[in-house]
């Protein structure tokens, strides 16, 4: 990886060497790609079986919402289309940014995937690192939870249980770990919802 960026870097500088110049902002355009050159494009395997046959039955809520990027759009399967939080509502920034999924229904989960952002225009900076994941039934009760770390750049969580849980009607995900700081606006991004 060091590798990669060390030559996209000196490819780089000879070009603007060549042209007398190298401006402050190319500069700083090589510092923020640092550690970024292996972006992840694939994304998790998962069959998101549980979401494909009861998609119309679900409800996505969250602790906030940037306008034009709803939490719906977490199950759209578009993996170029996200939800954003609102502006400063990161970890990063001092809050417990959630999502939940209600599955309207008691369900057996043995897995679930976030896939992270990959908005094209907005890429890079939005990402949740870290997250707690709480499985919870009919009656509010936390029957399972685990924390689980991204798997890539991209931000992909992958959380499988051990032993599948049991009568699960709502899914929270809250992040405790994000790029809250690495973007002008303070707030996280997430892909796609995948349950299984």
């Amino acid at each position: 990886m060091h590798k990669l960026f060390l030559l996209c870097t000196l490819l780089l500088m000879v070009q603007f060497v060549s042209s007398d110049c190298i401006a402050a902002e190319e500069i700083n355009a090589l510092e923020k790609m640092k550690g970024r050159v292996a972006y992840s494009d694939a994304p998790l395997s998962n069959s998101n079986g549980l979401l494909k046959e009861y998609r119309k039955h679900v409800v996505i809520t969250a602790s906030s919402t940037w306008s034009g990027w709803p939490c719906e759009k977490l199950i759209d399967e578009d993996l170029e289309t996200s939800w954003f939080s609102a502006g400063r509502d990161s970890f990063a920034q001092g809050t417990d940014p959630w999502i939940e999924i209600s599955l309207n229904r008691g369900e057996t989960v043995r897995r679930i995937s976030l896939l992270g952002n990959r908005e094209p225009s907005w890429r890079y900076g939005y990402a949740v690192k870290i997250g707690k994941f709480e499985f919870i039934d009919k009656d509010g009760k936390v029957i399972a939870s685990k924390v689980e770390e991204a798997a890539n750049d991209a931000g992909d969580i992958d959380c499988v249980l051990k032993d599948p849980a049991l009568g699960v009607f709502k899914i929270r995900f809250t992040s405790t770990g994000d790029e809250g700081t690495e973007n002008p606006y303070g707030d996280i991004a997430i892909g796609e919802i995948q349950i299984e």
